[in-house]
């Protein structure tokens, strides 16, 4: 059994998690029982798949959770630690009889964010998620593997206060500039 797993938007400070539940082959398994378990307060809370497979899993805390699997005619599926983070790329696998794989990159420029009201120009921004999975035998029915990496650059300006000294009986003033020395 294999659990494929993203996670979706929540409410600020809150994840979701949806997956769809397939067997080795890649066929979907529906009426299949995902259990989550919260492990910092114990609490669980369980959905059935439907029948394509899927299902969500709304309004998750970030922590360590664990996610157990259960259908008719398969093994118990146990994933025992699951870190869910605001806004994070999750994905759950298991290894298959066959070779998977696949990348992903995701990129955030600052050409269509706000300016910030107090400062006159936009602070630099440019944040990449990227990665990769890998999965397949090493021994058919018997030894399988998968890996993953995901890495993440964030690059943000950040402004600074210049004061401007003027001659002796005038005011001095500062003023509030991008940082543009970090790029």
């Amino acid at each position: 059994m294999a659990l494929f797993a993203s996670p979706v938007r929540g409410k600020i400070g809150q994840a979701n998690l949806r997956g769809t539940v397939t067997d080795s082959p890649g066929a979907v398994i529906p009426n299949a029982q995902v259990a989550r378990k919260n492990a910092g307060i114990g609490e669980t809370r369980s959905v059935t798949t439907g029948g394509a497979g899927e299902y969500v899993l709304l309004s998750l805390a970030p922590g360590n959770y664990s996610l157990t699997i259960q259908a008719r005619g398969f093994r118990v599926f146990v994933v025992s630690s699951l870190v869910l983070h605001i806004g994070q790329n999750t994905t759950l696998k298991s290894g298959t009889n066959q070779f998977h794989d696949n990348a992903f990159d995701y990129s955030r420029k600052d050409a269509l964010d706000a300016r910030n009201f107090f400062l006159p120009d936009r602070l630099a921004l440019k944040q990449n998620q990227f990665g990769a999975t890998l999965g397949g035998p090493v021994k058919r029915n018997k030894v399988l593997f998968f890996v993953d990496y995901q890495g993440t650059r964030t690059r943000v300006g950040t402004p600074c206060v210049v004061r401007h000294e003027l001659a002796e009986g005038e005011k001095s003033y500062y003023e509030i500039l991008p940082d543009r020395a970090l790029f």
